[in-house]
């Protein structure tokens, strides 16, 4: 079983992050798809975030996103359909 996860960006962003993946031998599907496995993999983002820059500090200022206290919560949340 499958879904989608929807990501807004700044079109620029968009298209950056496309040349990126073609370069790189991949789509922004499969970046994306290969960024969530390895998540989960290692139980955190694969990557250290050291010093927010402006960006960040705004996304995370944000209230537009959802919460999880652990990954069963967000698997929950992710095969549950709302409209049922």
């Amino acid at each position: 079983m499958t879904t989608e996860i929807q990501v807004e960006l700044d079109s620029r962003d968009k298209v950056s992050f496309e040349r990126l993946c073609q370069r790189l031998g991949m789509t922004a599907q499969d970046a994306m798809q290969n960024f969530v496995i390895k998540t989960l993999d290692v139980g955190k983002m694969p990557f250290q975030v050291e010093e927010p820059n402006e960006r960040l500090k705004k996304a995370l200022a944000s209230r537009d996103y959802v919460t999880f206290e652990n990954p069963e919560d967000f698997l929950e949340y992710l095969y549950n359909d709302e409209d049922e």
